[in-house]
């Protein structure tokens, strides 16, 4: 399984992140369950300050990858930790990831 990282400066006030998030995995979710993916969402809580229109578009981004490139019957797993003022978002899939020649690029 492999991990994409996504580092989100956080603060102490600012944009909720938690609804961004909750409306990212319902509409993910749908798009799993057409595909026969499972998405395992970690429920999180946070407090981040950012452009809302462009967060959730990063995260639509990287999760359309992982459900494009996880086969039906895989799993596609989100994370969501705080590692001092920055919240990295970890999305992981059961897809056959990048082969290792491509990887220096």
């Amino acid at each position: 399984m492999r991990a994409l990282l996504v580092s989100v400066l956080c603060f102490a006030s600012g944009l909720a992140a938690a609804t961004n998030y909750r409306d990212v995995q319902r509409a993910v979710g749908r798009v799993a369950e057409t595909r026969g993916v499972q998405l395992e969402v970690a429920d999180t809580l946070g407090v981040v300050l950012g452009d809302a229109t462009r967060v959730r578009q990063v995260l639509l981004i990287v999760l359309d990858n992982a459900l494009r490139h996880t086969p039906a019957g895989g799993v596609v797993r989100v994370r969501v930790v705080a590692k001092g003022r920055l919240w990295q978002v970890r999305v992981s899939d059961t897809g056959p990831g990048i082969p290792a020649a491509d990887l220096p690029h």
